[in-house]
């Protein structure tokens, strides 16, 4: 048993280290693109059975690539965002020859100039000469992201308490000590008064509702879509090559929180106004989009990012911390409550070790009184 609870402890250790990591990680580097390792996935059978579709790998940046490395870069004419191929050749002056492992041609032979280090994201990580792989990681992000999205209070807190409930109910099967003293008697009430501590159920309502802003903050993070055709005839509702047009969007929010809301353009052909305003609670904001659109027609899809924060700074505060990074106001909003739980739970152990007749003293006539009325 010792053994079982040695390895549970060890893994909510590294999950919860893993998480910081990637908090740092998220806070310091704003986008996948720039971060020094980062899980990325592939949607395409071009590095099949390499690296089948829907799998995911780690990316790390790297100074130096060789031929045979397997990198992820920005194509300047293929239409995918990003490419995942195999270095098969470079040239003398640095550029790079590319290939999927499953594709007959190069990308090169498809029309792609020679990939240059500018351009090149990072490469696979190897281990003994083989990629790590991530099966289905792809799948599991959008099962989890449509999770999310669903998530609401009621399913958030019988989720809390689930964790709680299984961690108790871990801590008394593993303790050895306790079901030794009395095999029938193994919750005893002194085992158990230090989680009816009012201090406790003030540390988890505090929690609870830290949790809650929070989800609702990452929630609201979103991104709107504004697709649009560029035709070549004049006379139609659709803009021209070069032309400049405006959609109006508005926003509402639903919660009972004011928040501030950023409005983020993913391209330099769009300007949003107003890019940073408030919201009271269940208020509708009208934005205005300005895009110009592309020389050439065809159909397009821009995206918009919004993000909101809780109204808790003054709003000279919130655009400078923003400024630094998106997620810096996060962590000033949230860090009194973070502080609050950390001081309380050090209280609390305290209380329990020095005094537990403080506890004992209240909750041994409550037990009374209510098996009295029961």
């Amino acid at each position: 048993m010792k053994t079982v609870n040695r390895f549970l402890k060890a893994m909510i250790y590294v999950i919860i280290t893993g998480l910081l990591i990637n908090l740092a990680i998220n806070v310091i580097y704003r986008d996948n693109e720039s971060r020094p390792i980062s899980l990325w996935y592939v949607y395409s059978e071009s590095m099949e059975p390499t690296i089948m579709t829907n799998d995911g790998f780690i990316l790390v940046s790297s100074k130096t690539y060789k031929v045979g490395d397997i990198i992820t870069f920005k194509p300047r004419v293929l239409e995918q965002p990003f490419v995942t191929h195999r270095i098969i050749d470079i040239t003398k002056d640095g550029k790079f020859i590319t290939k999927g492992d499953n594709n007959v041609m190069t990308d090169q032979q498809g029309g792609e100039p020679l990939i240059q280090q500018s351009q090149v994201i990072g490469k696979v990580l190897n281990i003994w000469g083989k990629p790590v792989i991530i099966p289905r990681l792809d799948l599991i992000d959008k099962k989890l992201q449509d999770s999310i999205s669903k998530l609401n209070i009621f399913m958030l807190i019988s989720v809390l308490i689930l964790v709680y409930a299984l961690g108790f109910a871990l801590d008394m099967l593993f303790n050895r000590e306790l079901s030794r003293k009395n095999k029938k008697d193994r919750i005893r009430l002194l085992d158990i008064a230090p989680f009816f501590d009012p201090v406790f159920f003030l540390i988890c309502l505090i929690i609870i509702a830290n949790a809650l802003f929070i989800g609702q903050t990452m929630k609201s993070w979103k991104a709107e879509e504004i697709a649009y055709v560029v035709v070549s005839t004049k006379g139609l509702p659709n803009p021209l090559p070069g032309e400049k047009f405006e959609r109006t969007r508005s926003l509402e929010n639903l919660s009972f929180i004011p928040y501030y809301t950023v409005l983020e353009a993913k391209d330099a052909n769009m300007i949003i106004k107003p890019g940073f305003f408030t919201m009271n609670p269940k208020e509708k904001t009208d934005y205005v989009v300005s895009i110009t659109a592309p020389e050439k027609t065809g159909y397009y899809v821009q995206k918009i990012y919004i993000k909101t924060y809780p109204r808790l700074i003054s709003q000279k505060l919130m655009e400078y911390l923003y400024s630094i990074n998106p997620y810096i106001p996060l962590i000033i909003v949230f860090s009194p409550g973070i502080i609050l739980v950390v001081a309380l739970y050090f209280l609390w152990a305290r209380r329990w070790e020095k005094g537990r007749k403080l506890v004992m003293d209240w909750l041994i006539p409550l037990r009374v009184k209510l098996k009295k009325f029961v």
